[in-house]
């Protein structure tokens, strides 16, 4: 189905980097403050460039907004994809954030064992498993498909 990953790409490479930071600031010799104030200072750049490049778009519609809020709710009752891509994007948006409670306390628990690196190792292999998961299941559908 066209479009149906857009949105977990992104997702697994947020993730990754999350379980990832706080390994490469350790790593790092110059120390935190420094590590901070160049991300801060990269963000404004990427602002600045991205705020020349991209194109500018005005509003297409004269709707008041809770209009335009109320039309959502005659969408969904219309189209019932849209109700089922939303509570799924609400499951994943569940999952991200009781994921990312549990790899707290986890990383609670390895950072009094002293040890950042397995957790780094498994921060990096969950994203990895996950796009080797879909991987697979797009060429298994392929395949299904193809022999009817």
């Amino acid at each position: 189905m066209p479009g149906a990953g857009v949105g977990l790409e992104p997702l697994h490479g947020l993730v990754e980097y999350l379980l990832q930071s706080r390994h490469r600031i350790g790593v790092v010799a110059v120390g935190r403050r420094a590590v901070f104030l160049g991300s801060a200072a990269l963000t404004a750049v990427l602002t600045m460039a991205l705020r020349k490049t991209l194109p500018q778009h005005a509003p297409t519609t004269s709707l008041p907004y809770h209009h335009v809020l109320r039309s959502i709710a005659r969408l969904v009752r219309t189209h019932p994809v849209l109700m089922r891509r939303g509570l799924h994007r609400a499951a994943m948006f569940g999952a991200f954030f009781v994921g990312g409670a549990a790899g707290s306390q986890l990383g609670s628990v390895v950072h009094h064992a002293g040890d950042w690196s397995a957790l780094t190792v498994l921060g990096a292999a969950l994203p990895l498993a996950a796009l080797l998961y879909r991987a697979f299941e797009r060429r298994t559908r392929a395949s299904v498909g193809a022999g009817r």
